[in-house]
């Protein structure tokens, strides 16, 4: 099979050397896996955006996703993570090969995603219940990372390679701060999606709603919003519509049954997180100010909640 030449340099562009090499390898993977799993009518996905993805057809499973995991931190957590999520409202895991970084999953069809929905109120009261219901509580050497080490790696491994606005090391700094505060130590450990967006949440045929793609993390079960809040009121342009954030930071407050401010912090940590990532995929230095800026919104926002 051949692949594109825009996937190869994308590969390439946001995972250097080993991006590379693991695109080379694509074509032997997919081999693998056709032989391995009884697959038929491999078709990859247009424009994957980081993994490789083919649907297919598997006389063992039926319909399928194949995901050729590229050389990314969650390669591992994404396995754990659907092992043990193990169905609940999350797409189901047929098989894996750990050689190959490749998964064999469910394929939901018709598989519309929730931003399809018209009424962006029933697409917060469908998230909040999403976020409600996955985690999954977990025990002392889980595995898995946590928000506290997201950043520390965003303050040890990340920011440090870049040349970058000063702002983003405070807003982290802080972020690390609230997150000590409302996620103290000894609190209940849980597995969240740790990616949990309308793109990720796909309807099925009895019209219920599944999740896929789980980076796998463990936090607070309010921690999971941020992200449903970030992408919720992003505009085309992918800057936030800062005029909406409110009526979004009270929906999920309301539904999740949290105080606002923890929901607003939780957003703050997420999105200053997001950005020290879009510095390390090397985002336009304009796309970059302007995450930044908005950082630095969420927390002077934070100043409106007791």
């Amino acid at each position: 099979m051949k692949i594109s030449a825009k996937f190869i340099a994308k590969a390439g562009r946001d995972f250097g050397e080993a991006g590379s090499e693991w695109v080379n390898k694509l074509p032997g993977y997919i081999s693998l896996c056709q032989e391995k799993w009884q697959l038929t009518h491999v078709q990859p996905l247009e424009d994957p955006s980081i993994n490789y993805i083919c649907y297919a057809h598997s006389r063992i499973y039926g319909d399928v996703v194949l995901k050729l995991q590229a050389p990314h931190a969650e390669r591992k957590t994404e396995l754990a993570a659907l092992q043990l999520f193990a169905g609940r409202k999350v797409c189901k895991l047929h098989e894996f090969d750990e050689g190959a970084a490749a998964l064999l999953l469910e394929r939901i069809l018709p598989g519309v995603n929730l931003r399809s929905l018209p009424d962006k109120k029933e697409q917060l009261e469908i998230g909040a219940e999403l976020i409600a219901q996955l985690p999954v509580p977990v025990g002392m050497g889980h595995g898995f990372p946590t928000y506290q080490t997201w950043i520390r790696n965003a303050l040890e491994n990340i920011l440090p390679q870049f040349e970058i606005d000063q702002r983003l090391f405070e807003f982290m700094h802080t972020a690390e701060q609230i997150l000590g505060e409302i996620c103290p130590p000894g609190s209940p450990q849980y597995l969240l999606h740790g990616d949990l967006h309308h793109d990720n949440i796909l309807q099925n045929h009895q019209e219920r709603w599944k999740v896929i793609d789980p980076h796998g993390v463990v936090g607070l079960p309010f921690m999971e919003s941020a992200r449903f809040i970030q992408n919720h009121v992003m505009g085309d342009n992918g800057d936030l519509l800062l005029a909406d954030l409110d009526a979004t930071i009270n929906n999920f407050a309301v539904n999740l049954a949290q105080p606002k401010r923890l929901i607003s912090s939780a957003l703050f940590i997420l999105h200053s997180l997001s950005t020290c990532w879009d510095v390390e995929m090397n985002y336009p230095p304009n796309q970059i100010s302007t995450r930044i800026d908005e950082c630095e919104y969420l927390w002077c926002d934070l100043d409106k909640f007791p």
